[in-house]
């Protein structure tokens, strides 16, 4: 997820919401980043090329967020 928010074309992400700039920073948290963007996403009222580039980006950090939610989590230690 970070090689796809680094694609982002700086004149592009310019015209998202601040805190969605900001969460698309390193280090990314996925679910963070998601959550941000879905939110930035239902409360946005503008139209046009950003109204699309936000529900795109919102949408791809959504699935990797769903995607990763079911992956193990190696950082900590198996019970047993």
């Amino acid at each position: 997820m970070r090689d796809y928010a680094r694609a982002l074309p700086a004149e592009l992400r310019a015209t998202l919401p601040e805190d969605c700039q900001y969460v698309l920073s390193d280090p990314i948290d996925v679910q963070e980043a998601a959550v941000t963007l879905v939110q930035a996403e239902l409360a946005y009222t503008g139209t046009g090329r950003e109204t699309e580039l936000l529900h795109e980006i919102a949408h791809i950090f959504a699935a990797a967020a769903e995607r990763l939610r079911g992956l193990p989590d190696i950082t900590r230690p198996r019970a047993g």
